[in-house]
C-alpha cells in the first residue's frame, strides 16, 4: 500500500495546526534545555534576529550576561575552594544552574507561542 503524501501547510491556521510544522519550528528551544540554560541566548537571538523583535534580543542579552557571570563565578569560585563538593559553593552553584535552566524552559514556552504565531503568518527563507 502506498503512502499518500501529506499536502504542505499554506495558510497560517494550517501552518499552527500541523504537528510537524509547529516542532521544526519549536527546534530553536533545544538551545537552552540541551545546555542547562547556558545557551539559551542563542535560541533567542535566532528568533530575534528572524523575526526583528526588541524584546526577543534583550531576553538573548540577558540570557547571554547570565551566561557568562555563571560560567565565570563557577569557574573563579570552583578554583578557589578546590571543587571540594561539601564546601557548599558546588551546591549553590548547581542550585543556580538548575533554577536557571527551569526559568529558561518556562520562558522558551511562552516565548515559542509568540514565536510560532509569528512564523505562521511569515514563512520565508528559513523553510516554512
Amino acid at each position: 500500500m502506498a503512502r499518500r503524501k501529506r499536502s504542505k501547510p499554506t495558510t497560517p491556521a494550517q501552518r499552527l495546526a500541523d504537528d510537524s510544522w509547529r516542532f521544526r519550528n519549536s527546534l530553536w528551544m533545544l538551545w537552552g534545555i540541551l545546555s542547562l540554560g547556558l545557551l539559551t541566548a542563542v535560541g533567542y537571538l535566532v528568533i530575534g534576529r528572524r523575526a526583528d523583535r526588541r524584546p526577543w534580543l534583550v531576553a538573548a542579552a540577558v540570557w547571554g550576561g547570565y551566561a557568562v557571570i555563571v560560567v565565570t563565578v563557577f569557574a573563579i569560585g570552583g578554583a578557589q575552594v578546590g571543587w571540594d563538593p561539601t564546601a557548599g559553593f558546588t551546591t549553590t552553584m548547581g542550585t543556580v544552574i538548575v533554577a536557571g535552566w527551569v526559568t529558561a524552559i518556562v520562558l522558551q514556552v511562552g516565548a515559542n507561542r509568540s514565536w510560532l504565531a509569528w512564523r505562521a503568518e511569515h514563512p520565508g527563507r528559513w523553510g516554512s
